[in-house]
């Protein structure tokens, strides 16, 4: 049920990126995922493609950190650490990193 909630909170945070960076497309995301937050890499990776379906995000590079500190701020859930957008009708141009506030998911 927790791991729910992580997902459901990450799902809204990546739509509201996409909403944001429009007409440019999500094309990596970078999660940490806390020690206490009963994630492992595996499991994570397994419920991403639920997460992207349908949004901004869907295709994006995931890139997964894990922590060790139970006293970290994700200790207890996923925390989002970078998102990069990309241009989505032209060709190559510069990745741009909308501003993302570090706050654990939950």
């Amino acid at each position: 049920m927790h791991e729910e909630v992580i997902v459901r909170d990450l799902r809204r945070r990546l739509g509201a990126v996409a909403a944001e960076a429009r007409p440019h497309r999500i094309v990596r995301v970078a999660v940490r995922l806390g020690s206490l937050s009963h994630f492992t890499e595996a499991s994570f990776r397994g419920v991403w493609p639920r997460v992207v379906e349908g949004t901004g995000a869907d295709g994006a590079e995931l890139a997964v950190a894990t922590s060790e500190d139970p006293e970290a701020l994700e200790a207890q859930g996923v925390l989002l650490v970078d998102v990069v957008v990309d241009d989505a009708d032209v060709a190559p141009s510069p990745a741009v990193r909308p501003p993302i506030e570090p706050r654990p998911l939950s």
